[in-house]
């Protein structure tokens, strides 16, 4: 079984260096210094949603979500340019469907804008493919 969130990592960080050279892109839980324009990848859910009767054909639906935290005077426009930049790596090249794209508010820091996108597709086990 492909690991889909090392996938999606992989394709958002690309995505986030070739507009943003100094972002740092991670996985939750690793050990690394805040610098900013910082993107964080996870896995939100991964349910199987269907199988053959012996269990050898199996299919899930994959959902991850992308965090983007950016500060200072371009804040917003860092983070626009960003989010462009990974909707077209995951729409395109992953084809992956956006289940919502917006602004939260930051309310720990309010100095730092925060921009949430959530992403799916389904996954086909038997035959190792990803579709909308």
């Amino acid at each position: 079984m492909v690991d889909l969130t090392n996938a999606v990592y992989t394709y958002v960080k690309k995505a986030v260096l070739s507009v943003c050279p100094a972002a740092l892109v991670v996985k939750p839980f690793q050990n690394q210094s805040t610098q900013f324009p910082y993107v964080t990848v996870q896995n939100v859910d991964f349910p199987e949603i269907e199988h053959t009767l012996d269990y050898g054909e199996r299919k899930y639906s994959f959902t991850c979500q992308i965090e983007i935290y950016t500060k200072g005077g371009t804040a917003e426009t860092t983070a626009m340019k960003i989010r462009s930049a990974i909707a077209d790596s995951l729409e395109n090249d992953l084809h992956m469907k956006c289940e919502f794209s917006g602004t939260m508010q930051n309310v720990s820091d309010t100095t730092i804008y925060r921009y949430v996108m959530r992403y799916s597709c389904r996954y086909d086990a038997y035959r190792n493919k990803i579709y909308s």
